[in-house]
């Protein structure tokens, strides 16, 4: 069950939030923009049915123990029920809000650059790409080298977040840690399947044994969607493939 960290309230999610708008949605829930009506602050809510209370409170355990700047921040979390309804609880997660993500963001630059399936970018569009691609791999990094470790399990476009921040000069945050996992021994076991299917690593669908390395392999699968390639015919981009293998080179 539920931490006794965790408060409960009865309607907080309207008494001190203002309207919403959702601005995505996924397997454990969906996400809002709304502004608090406290400190008129904006921020991104995750709204969740509790459907397996064990999930969704890793989530909140992962999330409060991170700070830095390669994730969302996580600013609170609570229950409400349905008094004397009989209904489910639902679980609120407050972060903050970030703009875009990466889908958006590779859908805008084959937009503005005319960008034509499977042909490569051009210099300035390579350029924004591999900024893109060095944080994205800080970030992950981050997660990796802790201790102990934490692999996401659903690095996706749709999960990496762009929130600018001049001070620390990047721009790129994961979110969505609902399906991540603590990995403290190279022993340890984890579920069968969790991901998303086009980005999934084979040890991962098929139930074997797996560890942050898969995490590595979502990242080559949207590589192609970053740089508008098809990493299966590496011989047609020779200079690229030799700077994500070197990027890649200490995993």
């Amino acid at each position: 069950m539920y931490s006794q960290n965790i408060p409960v309230f009865e309607n907080k999610i309207n008494t001190d939030f203002g309207s919403k708008s959702i601005i995505g949605s996924g397997t454990f829930g969906s996400v809002y923009k709304t502004q608090s009506t406290h400190d008129n602050g904006k921020y991104a809510i995750k709204k969740i049915i509790i459907q397996d209370p064990s999930i969704e409170n890793r989530e909140i355990d992962i999330l409060s123990k991170l700070d830095a700047n390669y994730v969302v921040k996580y600013y609170d979390s609570w229950l409400e029920t349905s008094m004397g309804t009989g209904g489910p609880a639902v679980l609120y997660i407050q972060m903050e809000l970030c703009s875009f993500n990466l889908r958006y963001v590779t859908t805008l630059k084959k937009t503005c650059f005319k960008t034509q399936p499977n042909k490569g970018v051009g210099h300035v569009e390579y350029f924004i790409s591999y900024h893109l691609f060095k944080e994205i791999l800080e970030a992950v990094d981050y997660l990796h080298t802790r201790v102990p470790q934490i692999i996401h399990r659903d690095l996706k476009p749709a999960n990496i977040l762009v929130f600018l921040n001049l001070a620390q000069k990047r721009c790129i945050k994961l979110g969505d840690f609902g399906l991540a996992k603590v990995h403290a021994s190279a022993s340890q076991s984890h579920t069968k399947g969790a991901g998303a299917q086009r980005y999934i690593a084979p040890e991962v669908a098929s139930g074997r044994s797996y560890n942050t390395k898969a995490d590595v392999y979502s990242i080559g699968i949207f590589v192609e969607e970053l740089f508008n390639i098809d990493i299966n015919k590496s011989t047609e981009y020779p200079g690229l493939i030799d700077l994500m293998n070197e990027m890649l080179t200490y995993y």
